[in-house]
């Protein structure tokens, strides 16, 4: 009975070994997330991820500690008009990119906590696919642009 259990953890523990090697065969840069005006509780975060795994990756779910829900967005242009779509997941085949950027494919942060926003930067982003693992990352704040105001216009 001891070396069925003796296997069987040494098993499971090789299983664990094997999906934490995968997922770090997934390569994040380039993370940030978009700073909020007052008020607000939605925001988008961008990034860049590489699959160098042998196999494609399946997106499936998103998170971080500073927002209820986040989901995957994107961007299209149908009859004229620009259109924001939910995307259920994403598949980043062996070897290829998927950028998360402005105006196309990116991270929705929904009921983002502005108290937690101000402890945290970064902000841990955590992916998680079906074949190749969970992979986490941290993305700093990126301070939103202000527009010239009318009166300093020339």
């Amino acid at each position: 009975m001891l070396k069925i259990l003796f296997f069987v953890v040494c098993w499971l523990s090789q299983a664990c070994l094997a999906v934490e090697a995968i997922a770090a065969r997934l390569v994040v840069e380039n993370a940030s997330i978009r700073s909020m005006p007052p008020g607000q509780t939605v925001t988008a975060a961008y990034l860049t991820i590489t699959n160098l795994n042998s196999i494609p990756c399946t997106l499936h779910a998103a998170s971080s500690q500073i927002a209820e829900r986040v989901e995957f967005h994107r961007h299209s242009h149908s009859n004229g008009m620009m259109q924001m779509r939910k995307v259920d997941s994403l598949v980043i085949p062996s070897g290829s990119q998927l950028v998360f950027r402005s105006g196309g494919l990116h991270l929705m942060l929904f009921g983002v906590d502005l108290a937690q926003e101000a402890k945290s930067n970064p902000i841990e982003l955590v992916l998680d696919t079906r074949e190749c693992g969970r992979v986490v990352t941290e993305a700093p704040l990126q301070a939103l642009r202000r527009l010239p105001s009318a009166g300093s216009m020339q």
